[in-house]
């Protein structure tokens, strides 16, 4: 069993046509991997060397229907231009149908006619009306059916009829044979740029391949092992303690997220002292009463922000009347 199939490049530019070769190609390739015949019944150049307008190829074989239904539709060809080098369009389409090509042809024979004598009306005389002169020949291949009383002697109608019906038969064959050339040369105005059925593309040759393996080695070299993921970690905001003039961790704030047990509390670090001091009033007061140093906040404000405990304890010891 074969089967025609039409690839056409339609009315696209010449990338099209050069799509169509590599399509070619690829089907070709394809259908060897599959047992199958495939032979170029018709082709019709393009305007560069090695590309096709369009090409009827047959494809013979068992499997043959199924094979030619994965190739059927709208084909795309993912690739760059090879011509234009400004263009950034990279799908190239090709449509590809099966059509019929030969078109079965109609034996005739005249022991498939039937021929009946019968009368007819009209200007003759006895000769239509009363004697069964006229003859109706029917073919029974095709249903044709022809009625000729031209002639007043049933023989010769009866020759007259057979040729009739020889001719319709050969214009019914030549009809079939436009149509079906008809429809092939619709295909070329059908094709749908866009929702291909099947995309192909060039493979990539083993040059192209070793700088990217290259590239890949390097990275990993140059990054090392992959860190493990960060776990989510709360953001630790310490918070200093008017009355006992240290500073507190959230884990030990009332209504601060859950709180832990005594026993699995973290420990508070070994010196708080060394811990800049948050930038409010609050805590500038509250260091003020605890170091007995007079107006700590307000307008001396900036002169604190930044500092430690431990260094406003020295400058409050050098200069225990100085407003910072």
């Amino acid at each position: 069993m074969s089967v025609h199939l039409l690839l056409s490049a339609g009315r696209g530019p010449q990338e099209c046509t050069w799509a169509l070769a590599q399509l070619l190609h690829r089907l070709e390739a394809d259908a060897t991997r599959h047992n199958l015949e495939t032979h170029r019944a018709q082709t019709v150049p393009g305007d560069r060397a090695g590309t096709y307008r369009s090409v009827l190829i047959q494809i013979s074989g068992d499997g043959v229907e199924a094979f030619a239904a994965s190739w059927t539709g709208t084909l795309c060809w993912q690739a760059p231009s090879p011509y234009r080098a400004n263009t950034g369009r990279k799908n190239w389409y090709v449509i590809a149908q099966p059509c019929q090509v030969d078109t079965p042809r109609t034996t005739f024979a005249e022991a498939d006619v039937d021929i009946v004598a019968c009368r007819t009306g009209g200007p003759g005389g006895q000769h239509r009306n009363k004697a069964s002169t006229a003859v109706r020949a029917t073919h029974r291949p095709t249903g044709i059916v022809v009625v000729v009383d031209t002639e007043r002697q049933f023989s010769l109608n009866r020759r007259i009829a057979i040729r009739l019906l020889r001719q319709a038969i050969e214009h019914g064959d030549e009809a079939a044979e436009r149509a079906a050339t008809t429809d092939r040369w619709r295909i070329h105005d059908d094709l749908v740029r866009g929702n291909p059925t099947r995309i192909e593309r060039p493979e990539p040759s083993k040059q192209d391949l070793a700088p990217q393996k290259q590239t890949r080695r390097r990275r990993r070299q140059s990054t090392g092992p992959r860190p493990p993921p960060k776990e989510n970690r709360i953001r630790q905001h310490t918070r200093f303690s008017a009355g006992s003039g240290t500073l507190v961790p959230p884990e030990t704030r009332s209504g601060r997220g859950n709180r832990q047990p005594s026993s699995k509390r973290p420990p508070y670090p070994p010196s708080t002292t060394e811990t800049p001091l948050r930038r409010t009033r609050s805590c500038c007061a509250s260091l003020a009463r605890k170091l007995g140093v007079q107006n700590l906040s307000g307008a001396s404000l900036g002169q604190v922000r930044g500092m430690t405990e431990k260094e406003i304890r020295a400058v409050a010891i050098v200069d225990a009347g100085t407003r910072f």
